[in-house]
């Protein structure tokens, strides 16, 4: 993961708030780096706004999905796998990401992401799956936490789990602080401390919601991460929703400098076509 540039701040960006990006285009434009397309399975197979703008965003993108289910012991979906690959062939993203979870069995789809189970035989699945899948599209692949909606299972430490993982993949590791915050809600979890136990220098991207009701929450985990742990990751993505980018007012501009100030002040710019 060491030839991965280094980006800067942007958005996420869901197929169906396209249009609302567009409305504001040149504004969010003038401060972000780089977009994150989520890509929902509820959205494969159908002709989304995704369409609309190929070709009118000029910024570096990756592409972040949540339906691969990469802990369950089944094969994905062809037609989702072809799906996935149409969406990747058009985007061109520089990597792409799911999440270290299982999203049910065969024949029951729970919605939701599951934790992983911690166990070998559930290690070796994530990790055929992952090198599977890396195979396929020959895209640099990252993983993300997600919350812990039950108590861990399995005999395995989650941190080892995570880290032989990564080293057995080559992948990159997206932090989820909205995932570390909502755990506490299921789970006795310090996000301080599960960060501090994290292969640090595998961390390649970090989503943070852009809102308010949690916003001196978020914003201490993230300078926790800059100036305690001093993580410097190649992409800090937003997750804003439609209103926010309707408005784009300028305290979220500033939120977005604040960013960039405490991550990637020494970045390097990088020209960017697809």
């Amino acid at each position: 993961m060491k030839d991965i540039p280094n980006l800067g701040v942007g958005l996420m960006l869901k197929e169906t708030s396209m249009s609302s990006y567009l409305k504001n285009q040149e504004k969010i434009d003038e401060i972000c780096d780089i977009y994150e397309i989520l890509v929902s399975k509820y959205f494969l197979g159908q002709n989304s706004s995704l369409d609309e703008i190929k070709g009118k965003i000029t910024k570096p993108l990756l592409l972040h999905a949540t339906w691969s289910s990469l802990g369950t012991d089944e094969e994905i979906e062809k037609k989702n796998l072809e799906e996935l690959r149409n969406k990747l062939n058009s985007l061109v993203p520089l990597w792409w990401s799911d999440h270290l979870c299982f999203n049910g069995v065969k024949g029951i789809q729970t919605g939701t992401l599951l934790p992983p189970i911690l166990t070998s035989h559930s290690k070796e699945i994530f990790i055929k799956k992952i090198k599977f899948l890396k195979k396929e599209f020959k895209i640099p692949f990252l993983i993300e936490n997600v919350p812990f909606l039950f108590n861990p299972i399995g005999e395995i430490d989650y941190f080892s789990f995570i880290t032989d993982i990564i080293s057995e993949t080559n992948s990159g590791i997206v932090l989820g602080i909205d995932n570390l915050v909502e755990s506490k809600k299921f789970y006795n979890i310090d996000p301080f401390n599960f960060i501090d136990n994290l292969p640090l220098e595998n961390i390649i991207q970090i989503h943070c919601p852009l809102e308010e009701n949690k916003s001196t929450q978020y914003d201490e985990i993230l300078e926790y991460i800059s100036t305690k742990k001093e993580i410097k990751p190649r992409a800090l993505i937003w997750q804003p929703k439609d209103e926010v980018l309707l408005d784009f007012n300028d305290e979220v501009v500033d939120k977005l400098k604040w960013s960039k100030n405490i991550f990637f002040e020494e970045r390097e710019s990088i020209g960017y076509n697809h």
